[in-house]
């Protein structure tokens, strides 16, 4: 199955892209197919893009963390799982800004579950995708 992917990237505007290519080469060495890994890239970038764009809002921007994991069950097929993390402070969306606020259902359209863990004033917050199944190889 591999070891897992994990990495930090500072909140900047270039993550998001670097995110997708190292996510999508891991996902494609693993053999997930082509059009779930397409769809399982779009959600952790809609993650990955937020945290960057929202997490850090009036401080210093930290790091944005992206892990994926292989879950593979009984029935020899398998998920996967990312979780897209940052430490910054939960704020909610600016009024102002109409055309946002649909990335959990944008997360949701192309993924089997999400979950949002938000944290305390430090904690951070965390997005958590799992794919759909595919076969295991």
């Amino acid at each position: 199955a591999g070891a897992p992917l994990a990495f930090a990237l500072p909140a900047q505007s270039g993550a998001p892209g670097l995110a997708r290519q190292r996510l999508r080469a891991w996902l494609a060495a693993r053999d997930c197919p082509p059009e779930l890994a397409e769809d399982l890239v779009y959600a952790a970038n809609e993650a990955f893009s937020n945290a960057c764009e929202h997490a850090y809002r009036g401080v210093r921007p930290g790091l944005v963390g992206l892990e994926a994991t292989l879950l593979p069950d009984a029935e020899g097929t398998v998920r996967v799982r990312v979780v897209v993390r940052d430490r910054g402070r939960w704020a909610p969306p600016d009024p102002g800004r109409r055309h946002h606020g649909r990335g959990l259902a944008i997360m949701a359209a192309f993924t089997a579950s999400v979950g949002v863990r938000r944290g305390d004033a430090d904690g951070g917050t965390e997005v958590v995708l799992v794919s759909h199944r595919f076969p295991a190889r």
